[in-house]
């Protein structure tokens, strides 16, 4: 995924479609510490450029269908000693939030 352009990366296969099969709902409240975690679907390891899991966080506008980029949460550097299916945890501070607006942590 290239996420030089987050627009981009909001796309199939970094982002999957929205439809109700796949999209998960959680309320997060403003200033909250939460725990993300990422699964590696694929074991990618470059050991000569190791690359990381990062976690974004978005504003969605249902009206226009676009995503806003408010900020990185955090990132997580990959390693070679888990292979597929490994779990990448990170804890990270939520923002301030608008009340009633739709966020995406991606």
């Amino acid at each position: 995924c290239d996420n030089s352009n987050y627009n981009q990366s909001l796309t199939p296969p970094c982002y999957r479609e929205n439809n109700a099969a796949q999209t998960v709902t959680q309320y997060i409240d403003s200033n909250s510490q939460q725990i993300m975690i990422q699964q590696k679907n694929h074991d990618h390891y470059n050991k000569t450029m190791p690359g990381n899991f990062t976690f974004n966080l978005f504003n969605y506008n249902s009206i226009t269908n676009d995503y806003k980029f408010i900020q990185t949460l955090g990132s997580v550097p990959d390693t070679d000693t888990n292979g597929s299916q490994a779990l990448y945890q990170l804890i990270a501070t939520i923002p301030s939030l608008t009340h009633g607006l739709h966020y995406v942590i991606q």
